[in-house]
This record gives C-alpha cells, sequence and structure tokens, in this order.
C-alpha cells in the first residue's frame, strides 16, 4: 500500500512537472552521443540510438520536447557540454564532474569496468610495464590508473575515442590490454575471442548530466522521469532494459536452412514409403516361405525359438557380467581402477611379500570449489586431476580413485625415503600451473599421505591406515605436502585424543575465559571497543594456546559450546563497562560450526535479553572461509543478525579464496585487514598500493576498516595517513583479562 502511495505521489509530481515545462515553451534540447554501445550510439541513417537514449526520448516525447543530436567522441562531448553547445549527455558520475555538471539525482543505470586482452592474464602483474588502451576522459580508465599506482614498471598507454577503437586496438596487437566497460563487451567483441582479466573496475553511475545553467524545469522533469520510470515496472525503463540487455543479438534460422530442413523431411518422408512398401514384400515372402516349410514340425519350432532365446539369454548375461565387474571394480566418474580394485590388489601383494608403498594423495579444500561452483563442475575438475596423475602413473605405479577427491598410487618395489619424495614432489609440482575450467583458473593444492610395506604395516588394514594417518598429518599441518609414515605421527594422534579429553573437561568446569583486546580510533587513539578472545588457563594453571584448542574445538563440535560460553561472558562484561560509563562495542568470533547451528539466532537474543546489552553495542567477527562453506545459508543467517542492529565483521579480510570477488556479496560492515598485510606494508610498493586500495574500496562500499595485528609505530602512522578507521594489535595492548582491561580504560580515562 505504501509503494502504491510512492508512486502516485511521483506520477503527481511528474505531471506538475509536466505542466510547467509546457508553460515554458516549445524546447529544443541538444543531446551529445558518443560511440558506447548499447548506452548511445549513433546508428544507420544518422540516427542515434541505445539504451540512454531510449529513455530519454521518452521523457521527451511526454512532455514535448524536440531532440538535436551532436555527435562526438567522449572528450569532445564533455567539452561541448563544458561550454554550452550542447545541452545534455549521458555521462557517468564523478565528484569532479559534478562541480561542472548539474547530474539528475537518479542514476540511469550502473556498470563495472572491466580489462580485456586476446589471451587470459593470471594476475594485475601481468599488465606491469605493457601497452593499455584506453578512452581519452573515461572513468574507468581513471579508476584503472588509480588500480595499478605502485607498480614496479607502471604500463604505457594509447588513447582511444570510443570502446569500439579499444576494441579494435587489442585486436589488431596494437596494445596489450584494453580498458572497457562491461556493457561494451557484448558489443564490440566481434572478430576476436577476448579474455576479462581478473582486473574488476570500481562501478560508475551513469546519469544525465546538464550544462550548469540549464534551466531548472528542463532538470526537474528528467529528475522526476527518471524516478518514476524506474518505480513502474510496466514503463519505458524496463522494456530498454530487455531490448539491450537480454535480447539482443538472438538470430532467426537462416532462410537456406528452412528450405534445407524442409528437404531433409521430405527425403526422410519418402524413405519411410520405400521401407514401408519393401516390408510389405517380405512381409509376403516370409507368408509364402512358411507355407512352404510347413512340413517342419512344431517341436523343430520350439527347439529353434529356445535356442535364440538361450543365446539371447547368455549374450544379456555377458553383458551383466561386464557391467557388474566395471561397477565393482571401476571408478563411473574417472574410468580409473576404483577402492575394491585396491584393497584387493594390496591384499595380493602382501601375501606374495612383495615390498611396496602405497601414496593417499588428496585435493585441498575441494569441498569449497565443489560448493561455489556446484557439482557438476566440481566433477569436471576431477577428471581433470585424475588425467593429470595418469601421467606419474607406470606399469610399477597403478592409480586408483579412493572417494570424493581422494586417489591412490600403488607403487611396486619402491621403499627408500628418497625414492618416495622424489616421485611425491613430482606429483605436486604438476599443480602448481592452474586448472581451467569453463574460463576460470583453479588452483588446487593436494597433500599426500604415504605408508611402506612391510617397514611401516605388514597388512592391508593397517597400510592404509597409516598412510591415511599421514595424510590427515600434512592437511592438519600446512597442507599442500607429503609425508610417509612415522611414529611420531601416532604419538601426536595419541595427543590430540588427550587433549581432546581435557578440553572437554575444560568447558564444563568453565576454564573458558574471556579476555579483551582494545581497539582504537586511528585518529584520536581513543579505545572505541574491544575484541573477546577465548583463552584457557587448565586447572593447574597452565596457558593452553589458542591454537591448539581452537582448531580441535572446531573438528569435534566443541566450538558451538565454547561460542556461547564466550558470546555470554562477552555481553554480561561490556554490559558492565557500559554502565560504567564507557561506551564501549564487543565484537565475538562466530565459527563456521555456529553458522550451521538453526539456534543460533535464539540464543544471541536470549543472551542479549539476560544481559541486558543492547544489540547495537554487540558485534560478531566472521571469516571469509566460514562463509564460502555453505555461502547461501550463512548469508542468510547474517542478514538475520544484522536484522537485529548487530554489526557484522569480517576478520582475516586477504586470506580468503577471492576476496574482493565475494565482497559485493556479503552483507556486512566492517572489514578487518589481516596481520599478514601489516608484516608485509613495508616490503615494497606492491604491499603498501593493495593495503591503500583495500582500505579505499571499503570506504566506497560504506564500510568501516579495522587494521589487526599492529605492533609498529611505521604501521600506525602509514594507517592514520591512508584513513584506516580503527587499529588493533600488540602496538597498543595484548588480550587483557577483564580486571587488566577495566584498570586500562581508567587509565585511559584520567
Amino acid at each position: 500500500m505504501k509503494m502504491k502511495t510512492v508512486r502516485v505521489f511521483i506520477a503527481i509530481l511528474f505531471s506538475i512537472f509536466a505542466l510547467s515545462m509546457t508553460s515554458y515553451g516549445e524546447t529544443v534540447l541538444r543531446v551529445g552521443v558518443e560511440e558506447d554501445k548499447p548506452l548511445s550510439f549513433r546508428a544507420q541513417g544518422s540516427k542515434a540510438d541505445g539504451f540512454a537514449i531510449d529513455i530519454l526520448e521518452e521523457i521527451c516525447s511526454q512532455n514535448g520536447i524536440e531532440v538535436e543530436y551532436v555527435y562526438s567522441d567522449l572528450s569532445g562531448e564533455i567539452s561541448m557540454l563544458e561550454n554550452g553547445e550542447i545541452d545534455v549527455l549521458t555521462l557517468g558520475y564523478s565528484d569532479e564532474r559534478a562541480e561542472k555538471f548539474k547530474y539528475i539525482e537518479e542514476p540511469i543505470i550502473e556498470n563495472w569496468g572491466t580489462v580485456v586482452s586476446l589471451k587470459p592474464s593470471q594476475q594485475i602483474s601481468d599488465i606491469s610495464g605493457k601497452t593499455v588502451a584506453v578512452v581519452m576522459d573515461d572513468l574507468y580508465a581513471q579508476n584503472f590508473k588509480k588500480v595499478i599506482t605502485g607498480m614496479d614498471k607502471e604500463p604505457s598507454y594509447i588513447y582511444a575515442s570510443s570502446y569500439e577503437d579499444v576494441f579494435r586496438l587489442v585486436g589488431d596487437k596494437a596494445a596489450d590490454y584494453g580498458v572497457v566497460s562491461r556493457f561494451s563487451m557484448a558489443a564490440s567483441n566481434e572478430g576476436h575471442e577476448y579474455y576479462e582479466t581478473p582486473v574488476l573496475i570500481n562501478p560508475v553511475e551513469l546519469r544525465y548530466a546538464f550544462r550548469k545553467d540549464i534551466p531548472d524545469e528542463i532538470y526537474n522533469i528528467f529528475d522526476s522521469g527518471v524516478k518514476y520510470m524506474k518505480s513502474d515496472r510496466d514503463s519505458k525503463y524496463y522494456e530498454a532494459i530487455e531490448k539491450w540487455f537480454f535480447i539482443q543479438g538472438r538470430g532467426v534460422i537462416p532462410e537456406k536452412a528452412v528450405w534445407f530442413v524442409s528437404g531433409l523431411i521430405v527425403a526422410v518422408f519418402i524413405l519411410c514409403i520405400v521401407n514401408l512398401f519393401y516390408k510389405d514384400k517380405i512381409r509376403k515372402n516370409e507368408i509364402q516361405l512358411m507355407a512352404k516349410n510347413k512340413l517342419l514340425s512344431e517341436k523343430s519350432e520350439s527347439i529353434y525359438k529356445m535356442n535364440e532365446k538361450l543365446s539371447q539369454d547368455m549374450d544379456d548375461l555377458r553383458k551383466s557380467k561386464e557391467t557388474i565387474y566395471k561397477m565393482a571394480y571401476y571408478d563411473q566418474l574417472t574410468g580409473l581402477f576404483n577402492k575394491n580394485s585396491l584393497n584387493m590388489d594390496i591384499r595380493n601383494m602382501c601375501r606374495q611379500k612383495e615390498v611396496f608403498s602405497i601414496a593417499f594423495f588428496d585435493l585441498d579444500n575441494f569441498k569449497i570449489i565443489n560448493d561455489t561452483m556446484g557439482f557438476l563442475q566440481g566433477d569436471e575438475l576431477l577428471k581433470k586431476v585424475s588425467s593429470i596423475l595418469v601421467r606419474e602413473s607406470d606399469e610399477n605405479k597403478s592409480l586408483y580413485r579412493w572417494s570424493g577427491d581422494e586417489f591412490v598410487f600403488l607403487c611396486k618395489g619402491m621403499a627408500s625415503e628418497d625414492e618416495i619424495a622424489k616421485f611425491c614432489s613430482s606429483i605436486l609440482k604438476n599443480f602448481e600451473e592452474p586448472i581451467t575450467l569453463k574460463d576460470m583458473n583453479f588452483f588446487p593444492s593436494a597433500s599426500i599421505g604415504v605408508s611402506i610395506f612391510p617397514a611401516n604395516a605388514q597388512s592391508h588394514e593397517e597400510l592404509i591406515k597409516k598412510a591415511n594417518a599421514a595424510l590427515h598429518y600434512v592437511k592438519s599441518k600446512e597442507k599442500c605436502g607429503y609425508k610417509i609414515y612415522s611414529e611420531d605421527i601416532m604419538d601426536e594422534a595419541i595427543k590430540k585424543l588427550e587433549l581432546d579429553a581435557k578440553l572437554r573437561s575444560a568447558v564444563e568446569n568453565d576454564e573458558i575465559q574471556a579476555y579483551f583486546q582494545p581497539r582504537v580510533n586511528a585518529k584520536t587513539g581513543d579505545i572505541v571497543g574491544m575484541e573477546a578472545l577465548a583463552r584457557w588457563i587448565d586447572s593447574d594453571g597452565n596457558f593452553i594456546s589458542p591454537a591448539n584448542f581452537i582448531p580441535l574445538a572446531e573438528e569435534n563440535g566443541l566450538v558451538k559450546k565454547i561460542g556461547r560460553i564466550m558470546l555470554q561472558k562477552s555481553c554480561i562484561q561490556a554490559k558492565a563497562w557500559l554502565d560504567m560509563g564507557y561506551k564501549l562495542s564487543v565484537s565475538v568470533n562466530l565459527s563456521s560450526r555456529q553458522l550451521e547451528d538453526e539456534q543460533i539466532l535464539e540464543y544471541i537474543d536470549e543472551t542479549l535479553k539476560t544481559s541486558g546489552l543492547g544489540s547495537e553495542h554487540l558485534e560478531m567477527e566472521i571469516t571469509e572461509s566460514s562463509i564460502i562453506e555453505n555461502m547461501d545459508s550463512a548469508l542468510s543467517i547474517i542478514e538475520k543478525i544484522r536484522s537485529r542492529g548487530i554489526k557484522v565483521l569480517l576478520d582475516d579480510f586477504g586470506t580468503g579464496y577471492s576476496s574482493l570477488n565475494y565482497l559485493r556479496r556479503m552483507p556486512i560492515d566492517t572489514i578487518k585487514i589481516d596481520k599478514s598485510f601489516m608484516d608485509m606494508i613495508f616490503e615494497g610498493h606492491k604491499e603498501k598500493a593493495i593495503t591503500s586500495y583495500i582500505i579505499s574500496l571499503a570506504h566506497r562500499m560504506g564500510l568501516t576498516v579495522v587494521a589487526e595485528g599492529v605492533e609498529k609505530k611505521e604501521q600506525v602512522e602509514f594507517l592514520r595517513e591512508k584513513g584506516c578507521d580503527e587499529i588493533q594489535g600488540f602496538f597498543f595492548s595484548r588480550p587483557l583479562t577483564a580486571e587488566k582491561f577495566e584498570k586500562l580504560l581508567k587509565e585511559k580515562a584520567s
């Protein structure tokens, strides 16, 4: 009902402006047109066409305004608008341009920029020292130059008059790369296959820009006209959207193809007639033949039919056996030997007392690729991985698919550690290059665990168990490596079991404590908030590192209980400090396991209610990897958390899988730049440029920026200079108990 009222109100305003325009008198509007398909361009017969032209002509038609088009390139059109030679131009918005021109408030549409080339580019450093074609006075070109500022060797530029010229320069190899709008990709890449690089340029709002002294009556007609058309789903605006961005480019069946298909149908019809004729003739001959063989006994006929059926049954049985055998001993996706084949071959070799080793190969983070790209793409990736691994097999090294993303090599005669190390290194080297799927590059790392017969075990079950133990050891450390089974692996597994039991007891006995590390305002140095961190001091007074017990809690599910304990203690403590007059917010970490907890929202509500803490003083910290593991579900929960007035912080930003790509999808309020960026700031220009760009990008998206792991004065000065909002790290304070944190607050206040 409210939306309908707003639409009626806008329609009334639009009518008032239309009436005022009528009284203003007949008007000819000089419209600038540049070559920017599909937004605006010069069509056949000197007629302007494009998405922005359709919208403009609809508004002019409704208000009795005549249109006169003036054609030039972007630079020329901007100059003519500034000099008053034209009245209006479809132009990307910037604060600098807004000082020269009179933009309408409502954007017509928003568009991203991109960088293209004739071959795939892996990273932004590929552009260093190359030639880049750009459009003169183009905002995307200006933003691109800001992105690559600080490169060791910046590119040289060729200036073009339009995006079509940019594509032409790249296609003719006069330029290595070209900066264009994403809309121009579909309209201008004829004749060549262009690739988009990973460089995505900030979106630009396209609006109607008028000369500064345009009468208010004309300006108001267009400003309200665009708003009204966008609010009405049946307006010309949405017809133009479908026309220029969804349906354009669809072809029809060529006339020759129609005649060809028609002729083919006629030919098939004639063949069917002929076939029926001969079938009928054959049938008559068969009847005559049967008549001549009346002397055949019914018993002979029965034997013949029985033999025929028996032959068919034998053929079906043979095919069934082949199918069953393939299903039993071969993997259906990759065509490799499967788990059953491996078990059988290992048992045979153990009985024969042959020296051999087995190497379990497993992709790292395959679940994330599978979840984000889908199962079909995941299967395609596994096929490509299997084809890579097959190259490492030979008559003494057989390859099997165990399950999921796990593969196994059975290596006859291989028992020395040097020989195994050389083989594993050779396998892993294959995955230093990217794997391409649907024009996207993936860099799947892998881990390998090895066990040796008879040195490590003398039975099939023990060999597999110990190879898996070695594999899990690698994956629990740094991943992307290999490990041959040794007794220290089993010792570590036993220690892990002991720590697991001890942690369960600690949770029940309230040994998990909340420590607080301050977040300070980068400009003033005032404490504005704190991060709550879980710390474990056991019953003997020993400090257990979070690096040891947090991953274990994630693995065994205790992280949900620990998360609830931390949330409750943090809210109670924050409320106590608020009552003492300290205006602070507390941020609490939310793990991927907690994002899967259906009761997490109910528990947050209950904790806020019992502690008395307002939702505006609570923040939740979430890592990018925890969101990506179950994207749709996680985003839904985050949205519900924010709807309660609780801010959401993206922790460890820059260490995820594609942070800039996913940042636009994540409903967050703040990003926390990871400590690794702070450590690298003074290693070179690139690190400074990347950190500066992250801060700038976040601010443009309306996000607050917190830098973590700040330990040096030089880091603080750099972050202040670049406009970072808040700073957290040992430079100001280590995580403190509630008592010591309160003492710090009092010292700051005094």
